[in-house]
């Protein structure tokens, strides 16, 4: 079971195939190099707050409701709704307000609340059984703990100028920034052929 240092940047929500699913991504330390990272949470449904002696309307469709040890602002002790699916999230708390209940945090991301909650920023330290797909390590419902890792990102700032109204690419700038704070433009190339209005880039830069 290996311990992983690695840093999170960004992270996204699945909802399909009846699995609900968040994912993050990063890049792990792999000796003096990196690799790409990502995490991917089955075990954490999407949740919501109302207060406890609210009671709920026969079609709110939710997985599981749980008394937990929370308060309003008020200081009425709340329950935790548990959802399959963010849809079924959305949908309930949509309801609820139509009647004019109260819900609690029903507009905070799933995947944000999930790092608030364990005190996750960034560096983390992943434990769990992983596999490798395409040089990614992949890990499914590890551990996750406030880790130490210190990335450098190459990262890329782009610029694309087209003409909406006749259909037109009028240039593309990119600038890229590797890890030791060097800047490197690509070149934009017509198509030499001149037989379509394609374009190509060339940079020997890998993002």
């Amino acid at each position: 079971m290996p311990n992983v240092q690695a840093f999170l940047f960004t992270a996204d929500r699945d909802d399909r195939s009846g699995q609900y699913a968040l994912r993050f991504y990063g890049r792990a330390l792999d000796g003096n190099s990196t690799r790409p990272i990502e995490v991917v949470i089955t075990n954490v449904p999407p949740v919501f707050f109302v207060e406890r002696g609210l009671e709920l309307p026969e079609y709110i469709r939710y997985r599981e409701r749980r008394p937990v040890e929370l308060r309003t602002l008020n200081g009425q002790d709340v329950d935790a709704l548990y959802f399959n699916g963010e849809y079924d999230l959305r949908q309930a708390r949509e309801q609820l307000r139509a009647r004019g209940f109260k819900t609690y945090e029903g507009d905070v991301n799933s995947g944000d609340r999930y790092l608030m909650e364990r005190f996750l920023n960034g560096a983390v330290t992943v434990s769990g059984e992983c596999r490798s797909h395409n040089h990614t390590l992949i890990f499914e419902n590890p551990k996750i703990q406030p880790g130490t890792a210190r990335i450098k990102p190459i990262t890329a700032s782009i610029d694309i100028e087209t003409g909406v109204a006749d259909n037109r690419l009028y240039s593309i700038a990119v600038d890229i920034l590797n890890a030791d704070q060097d800047s490197e433009s690509p070149r934009l190339n017509r198509n030499p052929s001149g037989d379509s209005p394609g374009t190509s880039i060339e940079t020997s830069i890998e993002i």
